[in-house]
């Protein structure tokens, strides 16, 4: 489970990103504050993987969270969500140690995907990625098919293409046979397809 800490003044969009990433299996939202300070303050005494921080907040911005965590927490990854789609910010974010950064007018499966290579240690930040956020026709069609699976319901949809059954499923991941076919249907609904062969096709086609 990736934990995960929010600051963003704007409290619907806030509110709004958080249940975002509540809906996916492998992500949780510890804390959602409306300015640096009363991040770090819940920082003193919970433990998170990630945070997602605005740049420009009250009390304390963006860039004063940002040098706090390096400081007294290294292992937590950072991202800023902004707004601007700007060369300087991009890169001051960067030199203060953030580990991505998200334009807030993103794709929403962007953002869950960030998450994810961020706290694996993946994610090679550069401010083409930044650039591609604003171009949809950059995004392939199966880049969005991609990483709009959950962790869990890729886990899942590799098993199929290798051949396994829903009981062999449910048995190496310790799940209930319904919990599976729950799985699989979403699976077979997020990728448009209705057969088997299909499945184990687009999960080729996907890089899955």
């Amino acid at each position: 489970m990736i934990r995960i800490a929010l600051a963003d003044d704007h409290k619907m969009f806030a509110k709004g990103i958080a249940g975002l990433l509540e809906e996916e299996d492998d992500l949780r939202v510890d804390g959602i504050f409306s300015n640096g300070k009363d991040l770090l303050d819940f920082l003193k005494t919970h433990e998170v993987d990630v945070i997602l921080t605005d740049m420009n907040m009250p009390v304390l911005d963006g860039a004063g969270v940002l040098e706090a965590i390096k400081k007294t927490s290294p292992k937590t990854k950072a991202i800023v969500l902004s707004m601007y789609h700007d060369e300087a910010i991009y890169n001051r974010s960067m030199k203060l140690g953030a580990d991505a950064y998200v334009l807030k007018n993103s794709d929403p499966d962007e953002l869950i995907y960030t998450v994810r290579e961020v706290f694996e240690g993946n994610y090679l930040p550069s401010y083409s990625k930044l650039q591609q956020q604003t171009e949809s026709d950059e995004y392939t069609d199966y880049y969005k098919l991609k990483f709009q699976l959950s962790k869990r319901e890729t886990q899942i949809l590799r098993m199929i293409k290798n051949g396994m059954t829903n009981k062999e499923i449910a048995a190496s991941l310790n799940l209930s046979l319904f919990t599976v076919e729950a799985h699989r249907k979403k699976i077979h609904s997020k990728l448009k397809v209705s057969s088997v062969s299909e499945l184990i096709r687009k999960a080729i086609d996907i890089g899955i």
